[in-house]
């Protein structure tokens, strides 16, 4: 499986080389190239997974990437779904540096950035069961 660089990734690359926003004195510059960062990241983090799946029985496993399903008129998008005879797998990818603690009784994920601030993400238990 190769993956394809997502169009969101690819919208903020052409933004950032065709529009006024490439001067880095404009004042969206920053904030596009933030962005821009923070998917690049997380697309790096997918294609590390996507080279760790590359190892398992193809004859046993079915990999699909960036999946979109509805489920009673409900939406979600998951990193990857992988199917065998017999279970399904929901992986979200996430390429985070610095510390990561689950707090049980908030039932949050604390991320300490490695610049020592720290940051309250959602409830990946959550999101996953949601997601099954």
């Amino acid at each position: 499986m190769q993956l394809m660089k997502p169009i969101p990734n690819l919208q903020l690359i052409s933004l950032l080389s065709r529009s006024p926003a490439r001067d880095p004195e404009h004042s969206k510059h920053a904030q596009i190239l933030s962005r821009l960062n923070n998917l690049e990241a997380g697309f790096y983090g997918e294609e590390v997974v996507e080279y760790q799946l590359r190892y398992l029985p193809k004859e046993r496993f079915h990999i699909l990437h960036n999946v979109r399903l509805s489920y009673q008129n409900l939406h979600f998008q998951t990193d990857f779904l992988l199917l065998s005879p017999h279970f399904y797998l929901i992986l979200e990818v996430k390429n985070i540096t610095g510390e990561l603690y689950y707090d049980p009784i908030f039932q949050q994920l604390i991320w300490t950035k490695t610049d020592g601030t720290t940051v309250g993400l959602g409830n990946p238990i959550s999101q996953v069961q949601l997601q099954k």
